[in-house]
């Protein structure tokens, strides 16, 4: 369902709708923002200093039917998200998530996003950009030890978890996930930096 603007991506089981994401698009980061697309602040402009080249897609409204879920289809759809953008050669995928929506946002953080700013608008959100693998890799190279952090895979540890992304993102840091790691049971954390 291609539109002007953006596109819906379905996912069908047994012939019903199990979910859907919609995904906008603009020129640039510059455009994105006027356009209301992407709503986080860019006072000082170093988000527009950093990813202000190239064509943008943001993710919006990803939802699954309650009737479908634990069967990974969120996991299905940020997938299907990231190979149409790759397919249509676009330089930046965003999305924007609250803080508390946890598993939305630990879902695109295991598919190689990272978060890249925080901001409160009635409630914190989380602004993540989707990373090139040669972006990431880079990264991983910079990564001092401590630079890294696990966490448990429960809600437990989340408030700490929440404490340290927020904290770390405050001071100018990415957040995201060394999904190579291997261990299934933790969150492998890495902090790095955009040099602009």
């Amino acid at each position: 369902l291609i539109g002007k603007t953006g596109v819906l991506l379905g996912l069908i089981d047994d012939g019903k709708l199990a979910g859907f994401m919609a995904l906008v698009w603009a020129d640039n980061f510059t455009a994105a923002h006027a356009a209301s697309r992407l709503t986080c602040p860019d006072q000082d402009g170093q988000l527009a200093k950093l990813f202000g080249k190239g064509k943008v897609v943001v993710a919006q409204s990803m939802c699954v039917s309650t009737a479908f879920l634990g069967r990974g289809f969120s996991r299905a759809l940020v997938q299907a998200a990231v190979k149409w953008v790759k397919q249509n050669d676009y330089g930046h995928f965003f999305a924007q998530i609250a803080d508390h929506n946890v598993l939305s946002w630990l879902r695109f953080l295991q598919q190689d996003f990272a978060i890249v700013t925080t901001w409160e608008s009635g409630h914190r959100r989380f602004l993540l950009r989707w990373l090139l693998a040669k972006e990431k890799s880079k990264l991983l190279k910079q990564a001092r030890p401590n630079d890294r952090h696990s966490y448990a895979k429960n809600y437990e540890q989340v408030p700490a978890l929440l404490m340290e992304l927020v904290a770390r993102v405050e001071q100018g840091q990415v957040a995201f996930l060394d999904t190579a790691s291997g261990d299934t049971n933790a969150l492998p954390f890495v902090f790095g930096k955009f040099k602009v």
